[in-house]
Order: structure tokens, then sequence, then C-alpha cells
């Protein structure tokens, strides 16, 4: 077996579309109703669309949502790189009920002012492509959830 076909069996097995999940969502951290960080649950697919693990360098950013512009990101408010590289980091981020990975993003200026937001998720994986999503939602003060208690 030459290099390129250990490539293209090598890409059989990795991510090749991510989706970051409805049920994302503004949380609080402290206890609070006011959310002061997100619960990202992030899905990646293989080949087949089945979900799968990834492996790589993940980029999440969120923006504060333009109104009435065809250029909809406004004012980055923050940015969270999370590395999937080590058998501890998949263990730690997986959640096993769900199939989908779910990270805890603790926003470092304190609490979400109310507003439109766009999340986007970029995933480096061993492939030269790129994968992204982006994931669109409204927050009002007061209307955090409590963060999940798994794996923070």
């Amino acid at each position: 077996m030459d290099d390129a076909d250990r490539a293209a069996r090598v890409r059989l097995l990795l991510p090749t579309r991510i989706k970051i999940q409805p049920w994302t969502q503004p949380v609080s951290f402290n206890g609070q109703r006011d959310a002061d960080g997100l619960e990202v649950l992030l899905a990646a697919y293989d080949c087949l669309g089945e979900e799968t693990k990834a492996v790589g360098t993940l980029h999440f950013e969120l923006y504060t949502r333009r109104p009435a512009s065809a250029d909809r990101f406004e004012k980055r408010l923050a940015f969270w790189p999370v590395e999937l590289d080590s058998k501890e980091a998949l263990a730690r981020y997986w959640d096993r009920s769900v199939r989908f990975y779910r990270f805890p993003l603790r926003l470092e200026q304190g609490a979400l002012p109310p507003g439109r937001y766009i999340l986007t998720a970029q995933l480096q994986t061993l492939s030269p492509e790129r994968l992204t999503d982006e994931y669109e939602f409204t927050y009002e003060a007061g209307t955090a959830v409590p963060a999940s208690t798994k794996r923070q």
C-alpha cells in the first residue's frame, strides 16, 4: 500500500462535517440567573454521516450579531481554543449519552449582555480542510440555565 492509499483510508475515519447542536445555550457557571458562559454541544460526522470523534484543534468565537446588515458579524466577544489531542481531552469533552462533544466555555468579561449572537466553530483535523459551522442565538438577561455538572 502506498502513501496515497494510506491517506485515502485515514480520510475515511476523519470527520467531514461538524455541527453546533441546537441545545447549545448560554449558561451560568456561578449559579446565578445571568449567563457567564456557553455550553456548546458539537457533533462531528464521518463520510457516512455518522457521529464520530474528532482529533485536532477547535476554535470557538462568539460575535455580536449586527442587525439588518449583509455583514452579520459585529464585535468579537470571545475566543476559545480547545485542543482535542489526547485521550484525556477526548474523555473530558465527549458526552457518551448524546454522542456529542460538550464544551463548557466561560466568558472572561463576566455576564453575557442581552442580545443576538453568532457562535462559530472551526475544526482543524489531520486533513488539510478546515471544518466550520455557525450557530445564531438570542439571549435575554436572567434566562441562563445552570451549567451541566458533567466534566467541568
